[in-house]
């Protein structure tokens, strides 16, 4: 059998069908807050343990004094939280084809990989100033903002160094950050401004759930 997208992407074919793990399932839920920070702190990368000293890490996810550090720093560390957000709503990346029907093998569209994730929310009724803070995130380097997503019931998600025992977290990239300017609500609804950017394909493969249990303080009250 000729596998086009493994010719046309240059990617090695599997040698044997790859193992699929059991696990519990997750859940995240709806996105309420977002810690902004970056990726990297020039060559070295952002990371916080899930316990103070695991892996190597200094700073402990789980303690609020990590979380102080880092919204009070001065350097590439520093993170900051978002205002609550609202209506959020993750759009998939849909799939990349090239050519079908008379101009590839048995008329099957060649697969390019996919679009990026769409990440889209809203901002409820915030103080302008607090929206310029956050539309200066657009001026940060494109390849180096990452989230970190909180849940409406406390959960954490993160890019994590071990997806079924992870013990290091870091910041989910993202790319064309954007928040725009107010609406204003009218009669019959609440002003906003939209908020929304995107995850490269395959982003959610790196990524865990943490529980509410895993962190001493209510992150959805963190400010």
């Amino acid at each position: 059998m000729i596998n086009l997208s493994t010719l046309i992407l240059c990617g090695a074919p599997n040698t044997v069908i790859p193992d699929i793990p059991t696990s519990a399932c997750e859940h995240f839920g709806k996105v309420q807050r977002i810690i902004f920070q970056r990726c990297k702190n020039g060559a070295t990368a952002n990371t916080v343990g899930l316990g103070v000293g695991v892996a190597g890490a200094v700073l402990d996810a789980g303690a609020s004094a990590t979380w102080d550090t880092l919204t009070a720093a001065t350097d590439a560390t520093k993170a900051q939280f978002s205002p609550f957000t609202e209506s959020p709503a993750f759009t998939d990346g849909t799939i990349r084809t090239a050519r079908g029907g008379n101009d590839s093998y048995g008329g099957v569209p060649i697969s390019l990989g996919y679009e990026p994730t769409e990440f889209e929310a809203q901002i409820l009724s915030a103080r302008q100033d607090v929206i310029a803070a956050l539309k200066l995130l657009r001026n940060e380097d494109a390849y180096n903002l990452g989230v970190y997503l909180i849940s409406a019931d406390g959960k954490l998600m993160a890019t994590v160094n071990d997806v079924a025992t992870p013990t290091i977290l870091s910041p989910i990239p993202i790319q064309q950050f954007n928040i725009g300017n107010k609406v204003a609500g009218g009669y019959d609804d609440v002003d906003y401004n939209a908020i929304s950017f995107q995850l490269e394909d395959n982003w959610s493969n790196t990524v865990a759930t943490l529980p509410a249990t895993d962190f001493a303080f209510d992150l959805l009250t963190y400010a």
